[in-house]
C-alpha cells in the first residue's frame, strides 16, 4: 500500500501543454530555472530565480515536469540582456542572462549544496574566485562542421540536440578562435564549388588552439578518413587555409576523429607555448591545459597554499605539468603522473624548458601506476586533479596509506567531489576548507580546490 504523503502516488497538478504560471526561485545543477507549483518541481530553460513567468509543460514526469518559457510576466532583479545573439540558440552557455554576481552567488551555493547534501561534508566554502572581465577566456574552441548544399556551417550545437548553430562569433572564446573558426568558414566557402563530396565525406570539425602568450593559433583538422588517404587534399585546404590567416595561425595538424592524439602535422608548428605562474609551457594539440588561462593562475596558487611546503609532491593527473611546476616553487621532489602520452611528453619538454630538473613525469594511469611511485618516495603532499568522473576508490586507498601531510583535490564537478570527499573521510582523511574557482564565466560549471589532512586519532 503506497504512503498517502508519497508525492509519486498523487497526480501532477498540470497537464502536457497546459500553460501555466509559475515563481521561479532557484536554479537546477544545469543553470535551468526551477519552480514549484502544489509542492511539483518544474525545470524551466531560460529562467531565472525572481522571475515570475509564462510557461507550457513539455514533459511530465512522475516527481516533476519541464515547461518552455513562453513570456517573463515578472522579471528577476538578477536578469540582464544577454550580449550574444546565438545565446538562446547555442548550448555553449547557460547563463549569460544572469548578472555575473549572481552567477557566482549560485555557484557558491551549488558547491556547499552538493557537498553537504551529497556527501554530508560541512566545511567552510568561500566565496567563488571570479573574473573582473568574464568574457573571451577560453583558449581552445572544438567546432563542429556541417556542409548544406553549398554552404559550409561552422559552430556549436544547441543543447540537447545535434542541431549545428552557425556562429560569427563566441564572447567567451580568444578572439584568436573566433578569427580563425571564420577564416577557415570562408576558406571551405570558397572550396565548395568544386570539393563538396571531399569536404562533406571527410571534415568532421575542427579544434583552434590559442595561446595568450604569443596571441596564435594552431589548428586541428579532425577528419573521418585514415590521414594517409588524404595527404594532397590536406595539404591544399592547409595552404589555402594558412595564405587566408597570414601569422594567426602557426600550424596546422590532422587527427582521425577516433584517435584523437595519434596526428600528423600538415603545415607549420604542432605546439603552442603558454605561461602560467612564470613557467612555459608548451601544448601539443589536445594535451590537458585548463581552458582559462588566466584563471589557472589562482586555481594553481590556490593548490599550492592548501599543499604546504613538501619535501616529495606527487601531481596525479598531472596533464602538461603545470601542477607540477607550482609545486617544484616548495618542493625537492616532484613527480607528475597522467594516462596521455602526449601530455607526459609535453610534461617532461616544459620540465627541461624550465631548467626544473628535480620535477620527473611517468605515463600510466593513477589507481595502477600510484604504488609504483610509492615504493621509493613516500610523499608529503598530493594533488590530485582528475576528470569530471572523479578518482577510483582504489587510487584514494593508496593516497591514504601513504600518509601524506596534505592532500589538495582540484574537482571540476562538485557531485564527484561530494562522494569522493565522503569517502575519503571514511579511510581518515578530513576535508578542510574548499575555495571555488569560476574556470567558467556564463556556464553552470565551477571548479574548486579543497585541502585535506590526517583525521586526528
Amino acid at each position: 500500500m503506497k504512503n498517502q504523503n508519497d508525492s509519486s502516488s498523487i497526480p501532477f497538478p498540470i497537464k502536457d501543454r497546459q500553460e501555466i504560471k509559475l515563481e521561479i526561485h532557484d536554479f537546477n545543477h544545469s543553470g535551468e530555472g526551477v519552480g514549484r507549483l502544489q509542492g511539483f518541481t518544474i525545470f524551466v530553460p531560460g529562467a531565472v530565480p525572481g522571475d515570475v513567468v509564462k510557461a507550457r509543460a513539455v514533459s511530465i514526469k512522475k516527481t516533476y515536469a519541464r515547461a518552455s518559457l513562453l513570456s517573463i510576466l515578472t522579471p528577476s532583479p538578477h536578469r540582464v540582456t544577454p550580449p550574444c545573439p546565438y545565446f538562446t540558440t547555442c548550448g555553449g552557455c547557460q547563463l549569460q542572462h544572469v548578472s555575473y554576481q549572481k552567477q557566482l552567488e549560485w555557484k557558491h551555493n551549488k558547491v556547499k549544496s552538493d557537498l553537504r547534501r551529497l556527501g554530508g561534508i560541512n566545511i567552510p566554502v568561500h566565496p567563488p574566485s571570479g573574473m573582473n572581465n568574464p568574457y573571451r577566456y577560453r583558449n581552445k574552441a572544438g567546432v563542429s562542421i556541417n556542409i548544406q548544399q553549398y554552404s559550409a556551417k561552422a559552430g556549436f550545437c544547441q543543447q540537447g540536440s545535434n542541431r549545428l548553430v552557425d556562429i560569427e562569433d563566441c564572447l567567451i572564446q580568444h578572439p584568436s578562435n573566433v578569427k580563425t573558426v571564420n577564416m577557415v568558414r570562408r576558406t571551405l566557402n570558397e572550396l565548395l564549388p568544386n570539393y563538396s563530396n571531399k569536404i562533406r565525406k571527410t571534415l568532421s570539425g575542427i579544434v583552434s588552439r590559442a595561446s595568450f602568450l604569443e596571441n596564435n593559433v594552431i589548428l586541428v583538422l579532425e577528419i573521418t578518413e585514415e590521414v594517409e588517404k588524404n595527404k594532397d587534399w590536406l595539404n591544399m585546404l592547409a595552404d589555402k587555409i594558412l595564405s587566408a590567416a597570414g601569422n594567426s595561425v602557426t600550424g596546422i595538424i590532422a587527427a582521425y576523429k577516433g584517435k584523437r592524439n595519434e596526428y600528423t602535422t600538415i603545415r607549420g608548428d604542432s605546439h603552442l607555448l603558454e605561461i602560467s605562474g612564470g613557467f612555459y609551457f608548451r601544448l601539443s594539440p589536445h594535451s590537458f591545459f585548463q581552458v582559462n588561462s588566466n584563471q589557472a593562475k589562482i586555481l594553481y596558487e590556490t593548490a599550492l597554499r592548501y599543499a604546504g611546503v613538501p619535501h616529495t609532491a606527487f601531481d596525479l593527473f598531472c596533464g602538461t605539468g603545470t601542477m607540477a611546476h607550482y609545486l617544484g616553487k616548495v618542493s625537492s621532489k616532484v613527480f607528475g603522473l597522467d594516462s596521455e602520452q602526449a601530455a607526459i611528453n609535453d610534461a617532461i619538454y616544459n620540465a627541461r624548458l624550465n631548467g626544473q630538473e628535480h620535477i620527473h613525469f611517468y605515463r600510466g594511469k593513477a589507481e595502477k601506476k600510484v604504488d609504483l611511485l610509492l615504493k621509493g618516495n613516500r610523499p608529503a603532499t598530493v594533488v590530485v586533479d582528475p576528470p569530471r568522473g572523479g578518482c577510483n576508490p582504489e587510487l584514494l586507498k593508496a593516497i591514504a596509506a601513504a600518509g601524506p601531510e596534505h592532500l589538495v583535490y582540484i574537482s571540476c564537478n562538485p557531485a564527484t567531489l561530494a562522494r569522493d570527499l565522503s569517502y575519503l573521510q571514511k579511510i581518515h582523511y578530513t576535508p578542510i576548507e574548499t575555495q571555488p574557482v569560476d574556470m567558467f564565466p556564463h556556464t553552470s560549471h565551477i571548479e574548486t580546490v579543497t585541502g585535506l589532512a590526517p583525521s586526528k586519532k
